[in-house]
């Protein structure tokens, strides 16, 4: 108990220097003549609103990539091996549906294409959510395969809005901003993630230890089986922590389909861009 206390203080002095420290960093960048991050880029409202969709949109899905190898290894029993292969399906259609999202770019909205590859996030994460624990290879393979072909078609067009929505010569000052706040909105989203994800367990599994029927009996089946007390029980616990974790996670996976609903809705705040997406890619 000591120890928590203590580590809370730490924390909190650590927080409360970085507040102070942020403060400072905002005063001196935007009253020095010769600022270091151009921090006025944020004036434009299109490439505001894209940065705050883009940390949404990124923010879930890096956590989300964060959390499936965790899962599966932990909840499934996968291998590192073959969690890393699930994990890596992302990849396929993210590379075979590049060419069409810049098709599509080219020939419609620019927020029609990325509200629609928003959209196709959201659904992926709805299907996450109603994962087992009797899930093959093949079946999370699967959908995280079909999670791929969502990322060429919000990236793509996100980062055109943004461009497109500031001046020329802050193109430079604009682009670092927004793979900074990428960065620290994937870093900050999986912090938040895997600590719901232990919190989230740990009240599944008090709640699903006091549903329990009859775990006397079920101790007394074991043991007739030949199984210790100690173990009868690791048993029973080992039962209840897998099913802890399964909530947890597809709880998860709904709260993070919430923040892709929130980002499509958002993805319509920046204002059309004026320019052909050759000139802004040209920036």
């Amino acid at each position: 108990m000591a120890t928590r206390r203590i580590r809370s203080r730490r924390i909190s002095r650590v927080a409360l220097g970085s507040a102070i420290a942020f403060a400072a960093f905002l005063i001196w960048e935007l009253t020095s003549d010769h600022p270091i991050v151009n921090l006025k880029v944020f004036r434009h409202r299109g490439f505001t609103a894209a940065m705050i969709v883009f940390a949404c949109v990124l923010g879930g899905f890096f956590a989300t990539n964060v959390l499936t190898p965790l899962w599966l290894q932990i909840n499934l029993g996968f291998s590192a091996t073959q969690a890393g292969l699930a994990s890596g399906a992302t990849g396929i259609l993210a590379v075979a549906t590049a060419p069409l999202a810049a098709v599509l770019i080219s020939r419609f909205d620019a927020r029609i294409v990325a509200c629609g590859g928003i959209g196709w996030l959201m659904v992926t994460s709805l299907m996450r959510g109603m994962a087992n624990t009797d899930m093959t290879f093949w079946q999370v393979w699967g959908v995280l395969v079909l999670v791929g072909a969502a990322m060429p078609a919000f990236f793509m067009p996100l980062m055109m809005l943004s461009m497109a929505a500031v001046d020329p010569e802050e193109t430079a000052d604009a682009t670092g901003l927004s793979s900074f706040v990428r960065t620290l909105a994937g870093a900050f989203a999986t912090s938040v993630v895997t600590t719901r994800w232990e919190s989230y367990a740990s009240a599944y599994h008090a709640d699903i230890a006091g549903w329990v029927p009859n775990v006397g009996s079920q101790l007394d089946i074991l043991a007739r089986q030949g199984l210790q007390p100690l173990q009868a029980l690791s048993v029973v616990n080992q039962l209840v922590d897998g099913q802890a974790l399964l909530l947890a996670t597809n709880r998860l996976f709904w709260e993070i389909a919430l923040v892709f609903a929130l980002a499509a809705c958002l993805v319509w705040l920046p204002p059309r861009p004026g320019q052909p997406l050759e000139a802004v890619a040209g920036h």
